[in-house]
């Protein structure tokens, strides 16, 4: 009997389809990548459009010094949120901070691409490979987002507040930083032992809400006790912390020697503010990364009256893809990930350390 015909063999089975919700989301995240291409595609041909854009894009090459800076600075962009996730996973398990940048980079050009492939390749490695339970990385990456938006808030509202990086600004993000410090590691403490966890149980059960009683006890519940657990070590939310600090910095970085190299005008609160939005379109967005951040640096750097503003987001924009692109080949090839596709994962399994003492 066909797998697609009933017990009477009359009447087909229907397909599996795909709930509306899913595919509602599907066909968004198609459209955004379709309108970042035509963003980075506007971008690209307005630059091309206009001679002297072209000769600036084509001084470039004229300027190894600056080029190689650029490549640098990039690659730094790539290798810093590995380290951070390296540092994040610590107080639980030991993880080769080679492997962890290596794997950021992979991911970070599977994030030009939609359908948050990057998440399921950064899951998919890390079970494969590394023998991590779904868990252990579901907790890992709670508590990766959780440092990440303590680290943007204080970005995001200074900017909100002062319009422009000023003395101000410094002044409100480090203090933003030091409150979410002092926030992120005290909710982790509180919650993160056993005495914790039933005080979070208790409280849970005093709303009467049945579906939160089960998530509580059950594996919602594990994972975030997991993810309470390494966002309780001070020291290793630190210095989460301040990589993300010395991430905005790097991009930031970035625009000013673009703007060196093509010759361009640019201030310090300039390429603050288009670094930072650089950073957090290719950070949240969910539809791929190529064209938005560069529409979104562009749009940053036209209202605050940055002068040619295309050739320099292009620059930033092109040397990045190249190193992208190049490092996530290296980080494939050094996670040997042919081997870990004909690999089972066997259950139990440990990478080369054991878990924090």
């Amino acid at each position: 009997m066909n797998a697609g015909q009933s017990r009477a063999g009359t009447e087909p089975r229907p397909g599996p389809i795909a709930p509306p919700a899913r595919r509602s989301e599907r066909a968004w995240q198609v459209a955004g990548f379709v309108l970042g291409l035509g963003l980075l595609g506007a971008c690209v041909g307005l630059a091309v459009g206009n001679a002297q854009t072209r000769a600036q894009l084509a001084g470039l090459l004229d300027r190894p010094l600056e080029l190689a800076a650029a490549a640098g600075l990039s690659a730094v962009a790539v290798a810093l949120p590995g380290a951070h996730f390296w540092l994040v996973i610590r107080p639980v398990r030991r993880l080769r901070l080679a492997d962890t940048v290596a794997v950021n980079a992979v991911c970070t050009l599977a994030g030009y691409l939609p359908f948050k492939l990057s998440l399921a390749l950064r899951v998919w490695v890390h079970a494969r490979r590394d023998g991590l339970p779904l868990g252990v990385i579901g907790a890992w990456l709670a508590a990766s987002s959780v440092v990440l938006v303590a680290g943007l808030w204080p970005m995001i509202a200074a900017s909100l507040w002062r319009g422009s990086a000023d003395a101000w600004w410094w002044a409100g993000t480090a203090g933003g930083l030091g409150a979410s410090l002092l926030a992120v590691v005290g909710v982790g403490r509180a919650i993160g032992g056993r005495r914790g966890w039933r005080r979070v149980v208790w409280g849970v059960d005093r709303l009467g809400v049945a579906a939160l009683r089960r998530a509580a006890r059950g594996r919602p519940g594990r994972r975030a006790r997991a993810a309470a657990a390494m966002l309780s070590d001070a020291r290793t939310v630190g210095l989460a912390l301040g990589l993300r600090g010395v991430d905005a910095g790097v991009q930031a970085a970035r625009f000013l020697v673009a703007a060196q190299a093509l010759g361009r005008p640019l201030s310090v609160e300039q390429a603050v503010l288009a670094g930072a939005t650089y950073f957090l379109i290719q950070a949240l967005t969910p539809t791929g990364t190529l064209g938005a951040r560069e529409g979104g640096a562009a749009g940053v750097l036209a209202l605050s009256d940055a002068e040619q503003v295309l050739p320099l987001v292009l620059a930033v924009a092109a040397v990045d893809t190249a190193v992208t692109v190049t490092l996530g080949v290296i980080g494939a090839a050094w996670l040997r990930l042919d081997r870990a596709i004909a690999r089972r994962r066997t259950p139990g399994g440990r990478s080369d350390g054991a878990p924090a003492r």
